[in-house]
């Protein structure tokens, strides 16, 4: 992963946490602050715009990318606008054992008090990088052995035909027109959800949902003793 060397922003929750301060002082990162709307904690306490921020960490790519079990499992979003959905999308991934999640600095949602709350303060334990171009950030990963999955309704493969015990990325689409050509190009596979109604697509943080937990599933039956 030394080879990953674009430029991104770690978001977490800021905080007197010394590990967060550790790992800042060891990347010798440069710190900003910006605030956020204000949100309701897990015990349900409403925490005001004062007492809340975003921590923003530069750092590597490679800090997104590492492995949380035998094989690593990225997602990268190709332009997500809507909070909720990325809120929803960063609950899933931490649940479902993702190393961490890529988002473009522009035209995308980036992680605000909404995504925070969205995401059911997931956002606190699960890794996100912001790069400056997502096509460039797919390559690096590729170049470093990381394997990149569309998701895509025209997908010649369904999502559940592919083997997903490797280190891998799962590649989404913005609402509405999926995936932008010249990043579609450049997956190494196209899968998609078969629909049995008339509505071609589910919402991209469903669809996220749907795909992430075969990935969890394939690699929780393969690492069970037979």
């Amino acid at each position: 992963m030394n080879s990953l060397r674009n430029s991104v922003q770690l978001i977490g929750r800021l905080g007197k946490d010394p590990e967060v301060k550790t790992f800042g002082d060891k990347k010798k990162a440069a710190f900003s602050i910006a605030t956020s709307d204000s949100y309701k904690n897990q015990k349900g306490e409403k925490v005001e715009d004062t007492q809340w921020h975003n921590l923003v960490i530069w750092g590597k790519l490679a800090d997104v990318a590492g492995k949380r079990g035998a094989h690593s499992f990225v997602l990268l979003l190709d332009g997500i606008e809507d909070p909720h959905n990325l809120g929803a999308i960063i609950r899933t991934a931490e649940g479902a054992g993702a190393d961490g999640i890529i988002i473009p600095e522009r035209r995308a949602a980036s992680v605000t008090g909404t995504v925070v709350k969205a995401s059911a303060g997931a956002s606190e334990y699960l890794p996100i990088a912001r790069v400056t171009n997502a096509g460039r950030a797919l390559e690096e990963l590729k170049s470093n052995n990381i394997w990149t999955v569309g998701l895509d309704e025209r997908g010649d493969k369904l999502y559940d035909e592919i083997d997903y015990k490797m280190d891998c990325a799962l590649v989404l689409g913005a609402e509405g027109h999926g995936l932008h050509e010249q990043i579609r190009k450049k997956c190494d596979f196209l899968v998609k959800i078969p629909m049995a109604g008339k509505v071609p697509s589910l919402n991209v943080s469903v669809a996220a949902a749907v795909v992430m937990y075969e990935v969890a599933r394939q690699r929780r039956k393969y690492s069970v003793p037979q």
